[in-house]
């Protein structure tokens, strides 16, 4: 297997790790806020984190079916993605305590949402081959 398709097909399977994980967490918070529940200040963190995280989801999604992505492209990909998983993962865990957050988890939060910034403000196509 080359290893282009072999970039290809990690990425898909982390993509789908992720999706994975992001219905884990949304079944966790009880399906949503479709109860009219408004939840915490931990319940609108996360949701705002798993709003993000569908975005840049989505956005990757829409890359890697162009197919026009260069290894290193697809390096910066898979490392996103793995990054997202471990913080959905974490999510995952914080949901499993309860919502209400003590310091601790406030603050993993709040590095949480400076590394999903950080991604979102950087570009993933840079360097992108035609």
């Amino acid at each position: 297997m080359s290893r282009k398709r072999s970039l290809k097909a990690m990425g898909s399977a982390l993509l789908v790790a992720v999706v994975a994980l992001s219905g884990a967490v949304y079944a966790q918070m009880g399906g949503g806020m479709m109860q009219g529940d408004q939840g915490g200040p931990g319940m609108q963190q996360m949701s705002g984190m798993m709003h993000d995280m569908g975005d840049q989801m989505m956005k990757m999604s829409d890359m890697m079916s162009k197919g026009d992505m260069n290894a290193d492209m697809q390096k910066r990909m898979s490392e996103r993605m793995r990054e997202m998983a471990g913080m959905m993962g974490n999510m995952s865990g914080m949901m499993g305590k309860g919502m209400m957050m003590d310091s601790g988890m406030q603050k993993q939060m709040g590095d949480m949402r400076m590394r999903m910034d950080g991604m979102m403000k950087q570009p993933m196509d840079a360097g992108k081959t035609k």
